[in-house]
């Protein structure tokens, strides 16, 4: 699952983490408001993050 929010929405994101998303970064003009492109966070829930099993191994990368 992923999780997108206005870079900058503290609220947003500590609700997301709380529930367990991972941040993973900053999408630079990823959402357009009012005619303004903005930059926002995003984030992923994965299964295994809940402790329930996938459907296919999961290989995380060496650096993360």
């Amino acid at each position: 699952m992923e999780w997108y929010a206005d870079a900058g929405n503290e609220g947003s994101r500590a609700v997301a983490r709380r529930i367990g998303f991972v941040l993973e970064g900053t999408q630079r003009a990823k959402i357009i408001h009012n005619g303004t492109r903005r930059d926002c966070w995003s984030g992923s829930l994965l299964p295994s993050d809940l402790g329930l099993p996938l459907s296919t191994p999961y290989l995380a990368f060496p650096g993360a």
